[in-house]
């Protein structure tokens, strides 16, 4: 299975939660619409393969609360910021559109509850928000589909993060005390948050290594690996394909994946052969056809990797596969 990154609208993801994101991303959120120009996702997860998004919708205030995990976001056009739990992300859009860039971390519990006001929702509240619009020195501002539309993170005092705790556990039914309930928390949460003086310490954004623009190239360098793993793919080679610098595709690869170029590129090889060996494709021709020149260099990669010999695990496929067919035939009707 491979890491999806749809272009969606804010909008729709809102309002179709199975629709845009990974089924296990999907299984972990919650949406609500409390209110009049007020939505709420929440989110509980411990993905195995991160979530990558670009999105795009029309102007719109949220402020996200990061109870646990880390997660990148930036505008279009503007710098990466990080956010780990105990963080909060206010984004304010005042252009004609809002469209950035969102990264979820995997292998981690990732827990947060985004609050967000429409344009008129966020007029109303304008002047309690009105020291965190744009104008503050931590905010940052986007370009091109970023323009007009700013984004800051800072440390989220504890009654916010009490208030999204109390959202992500809400104890009632669906119905409309649900919904008044839920209201309420996140009315409590934005008064919380405006009642915050702007620090310029605390609220300074943490940038992350990798800027926003290189990752159109990055991902496409990383697409390219999974699709042609039999290439003799080198850092240097990859780099230049996707106009890119080396030593920033390199730490690029490494904030985003967690690896370097080469070792993705095992893992891609890696994975394409287990599904040839899966197939019932000869040993000798699946070596081939990830990239290796020998049979022999191969079966000590896939040893290390897999835990057995390429035949071994294919023939334990295999036998694993009739059992789950046998049990599947034997189940009544």
């Amino acid at each position: 299975m491979t890491t999806t990154r749809p272009v969606l609208r804010m909008e729709s993801l809102l309002r179709q939660p199975g629709l845009h994101l990974p089924e296990e991303w999907a299984c972990g959120m919650r949406l609500h619409a409390p209110g009049t120009g007020l939505r709420l996702a929440c989110l509980d997860v411990r993905a195995s393969r991160p979530w990558e998004c670009e999105a795009e919708g029309p102007p719109a205030t949220s402020l996200c609360v990061l109870l646990e995990g880390r997660m990148e976001t930036a505008l279009r056009g503007g710098p990466m910021l990080r956010a780990s739990g105990g963080m909060c992300v206010f984004m304010h859009g005042s252009g004609a559109r809002n469209a950035g860039f969102h990264c979820m971390h995997a292998q981690q519990r990732l827990r947060l509850v985004e609050i967000r006001l429409t344009p008129q929702a966020a007029r109303a509240l304008r002047p309690a928000l009105a020291a965190h619009l744009p104008g503050h020195p931590s905010a940052q501002e986007g370009e091109g589909g970023g323009a007009g539309s700013s984004l800051a993170a800072a440390h989220a005092p504890a009654a916010l993060l009490r208030a999204a705790r109390d959202i992500l556990a809400c104890p009632l039914p669906d119905g409309a005390a649900r919904a008044l309930w839920l209201r309420a928390k996140a009315l409590e949460a934005l008064a919380v948050f405006a009642s915050q003086p702007p620090s310029p310490a605390a609220q300074a954004p943490c940038h992350a290594p990798v800027h926003a623009a290189d990752l159109p190239r990055l991902r496409r360098a990383h697409a390219l690996l999974q699709r042609h793993c039999g290439q003799p793919w080198t850092a240097a080679a990859l780099a230049h394909e996707v106009g890119l610098n080396e030593k920033r595709l390199q730490a690029g690869f490494q904030h985003l994946y967690g690896q370097s170029v080469h070792a993705r590129l095992t893992h891609w090889r890696m994975q394409t052969a287990r599904a040839l060996l899966a197939a019932g494709r000869p040993v000798a021709e699946v070596a081939c056809a990830v990239g290796f020149a020998s049979a022999s260099h191969f079966g000590k990669t896939f040893r290390q990797h897999a835990g057995a010999a390429p035949k071994a695990w294919a023939l334990a496929s295999a036998q694993q596969d009739e059992r789950e067919a046998s049990r599947i035939g034997h189940l009544p009707a």
